[in-house]
């Protein structure tokens, strides 16, 4: 008998994560000084320091940019915390996959200071997204011609992410909800019909999505027309 749902409670807890990661822009409403930086010279700085981080490979500047990061973000009126906890699987991630390289060579300053330059880095990127909204972000792609191809696909992606995510957290929740004890063929049945009614779900929503842009009226491809 499967009481506690362990599988059902393990997707929900991903795909929570997974979802709050991509919906930090609550925090691009208030009023920080982050917030309130013109978008252009905040991308400007955040890029120079990523560039900094990458070129210089040093350990402290690394660190000190880190601090300089989380003054940044208390001053934009974002819970350092939640931040921290968004930054870490991704720092602990680059710990594990340089582990090998650590126990060959034994280099534990480099093993460090790849640490470092990991968790800056992916802090200045959360920092400009929860910072920033980001339709702002792709339209200052296009305005400047930046990838603009790339661009297109990316905020189509990102929308997409969102109602994806969005739907399976509620089929998820709703299942783990509902404590009904259940044999294991029970249990795959339901899944089944879980994931057959989330693509349904997300079938529904991706066109209410699309019709939303067309009736917006914008224009999402540039054809070139040929002789």
């Amino acid at each position: 008998m499967l009481k506690n749902k362990t599988l059902d409670k393990f997707l929900y807890n991903i795909t929570k994560f997974y979802y709050n990661f991509f919906s930090v822009e609550k925090y691009s409403n208030r009023k920080g000084f982050l917030q309130l930086l013109n978008i252009r010279l905040k991308i400007s700085i955040i890029l120079l320091l990523l560039s900094l981080i990458i070129i210089l490979k040093n350990i402290y500047f690394s660190l000190f940019i880190l601090i300089i990061n989380i003054i940044l973000i208390k001053l934009s009126m974002i819970p350092i915390q939640e931040h921290l906890k968004r930054v870490a699987p991704v720092s602990l991630f680059s710990l594990i996959i340089y582990l090998p390289l650590l126990l060959m060579y034994k280099d534990v300053y480099t093993y460090l200071e790849f640490f470092m330059r990991v968790t800056a880095s992916v802090s200045l990127a959360l920092t400009l997204i929860s910072t920033t909204k980001f339709i702002e972000i792709i339209n200052l792609m296009k305005r400047y011609k930046l990838l603009t191809a790339f661009s297109t696909i990316l905020y189509i992606s990102y929308l997409y992410l969102k109602v994806i995510s969005r739907e399976l957290m509620r089929i998820l929740f709703a299942r783990i909800s509902r404590n009904i004890r259940e044999d294991y063929r029970t249990t795959w049945y339901l899944l089944s019909t879980a994931v057959a009614t989330f693509y349904k779900r997300v079938l529904i929503k991706s066109e209410k999505l699309n019709l939303a842009i067309a009736a917006r009226n914008i224009q999402m491809y540039k054809y070139k027309k040929y002789k």
